[in-house]
């Protein structure tokens, strides 16, 4: 008689650390899944951060400033690396090994939106000034910001 309640206990206190056991592991697993659709978030750049890696992508002589021309050639240079992808990218793609960088932007650029972008950097700067700073960069990239995505002359590179 003891031992069948001993067994009855020892059965009762299995079950419930079961249980227990059970209500941890999802719970550990609905952690998991939050935290991860929180990296995933966090990996999509914001305006600024996608604003600043693009004048880093133009200033192609890293000197900190925006010239004209380093503007129309990099705009012109990112339509067709956009546009077509790199020998390396299509080599990890193949192994499987591709880490493709979130963009805010899912089309690609036009050499139109070459055009818009370059004349809304360079139609708001006095005439005698050649160069824009990072943060005079960044300055008009986030002015230029609109509800209608299609008149957002920035947004197809960032």
């Amino acid at each position: 008689m003891l031992q069948s309640s001993r067994f009855a206990l020892l059965t009762k206190l299995a079950g419930r650390m079961i249980l227990t056991g059970l209500a941890l592991l999802s719970f550990s697993a609905c952690q998991s899944v939050s935290m991860d659709s929180a990296a995933g978030d966090s990996e999509t750049p914001t305006r600024q951060e996608a604003a600043s890696d693009l004048f880093l992508q133009l200033d192609t002589n890293g000197d900190g400033k925006l010239t004209r021309d380093e503007a129309r050639s990099g705009f012109q240079m990112l339509v067709t690396m956009l546009d077509r992808p790199s020998k390396d990218l299509m080599m990890a793609a193949k192994s499987g090994e591709t880490k493709k960088k979130k963009r805010l932007s899912p089309r690609r650029p036009t050499p139109t939106d070459s055009k818009r972008a370059f004349d809304k950097l360079f139609e708001s700067t006095p005439e005698g000034k050649e160069s824009l700073t990072q943060e005079e960069f960044k300055k008009l990239v986030a002015q230029a910001k609109t509800d209608d995505p299609e008149r957002d002359p920035f947004l197809p590179f960032l």
